[in-house]
């Protein structure tokens, strides 16, 4: 399967799937972190011809998807996870070879400063499978 445009939010009250608006970029192998205020912040992945490195946060409240800045290195297959703080800590994926690096995502900062470098592991590392479809 390709990299696809489309978004279903589910809704456990009514334990069923709606449609909801495209991100910007169609995307695939990306992350999917909730943040603490609700939204979803999608990272990194593979398009159609080329990695994507535009970050897109969607706000289920208004169905609307807003850019989030850009990974400082286009990856998929990684890992993201919500720290305590409330940022988002991306590691490891794969390029045109495995990555060492992590970046993180700050919410409150501006999109054209969201991301910063967070440092590198030892080993360089790809996430765990990509997962067959992305739920929040």
């Amino acid at each position: 399967h390709g990299p696809t445009a489309i978004t279903e939010a589910f809704d456990p009250a009514r334990n069923g799937w709606s449609a909801a608006s495209p991100p910007f970029a169609a995307r695939t192998e990306h992350t999917a972190t909730l943040l603490a205020n609700g939204q979803v912040l999608i990272a990194g992945g593979r398009g159609q011809y080329s990695l994507v490195a535009l970050g897109e946060r969607y706000d289920p409240a208004t169905n609307a998807w807003s850019q989030a800045g850009e990974l400082t290195d286009a990856r998929y297959g990684h890992t993201a996870t919500l720290l305590n703080d409330g940022r988002t800590l991306v590691v490891g994926g794969y390029n045109t070879t495995y990555f060492a690096s992590a970046e993180l995502y700050d919410p409150s900062a501006s999109p054209v400063d969201a991301w910063t470098a967070a440092g590198s592991m030892a080993t360089a590392a790809r996430g765990a499978p990509p997962p067959r479809a992305t739920c929040w």
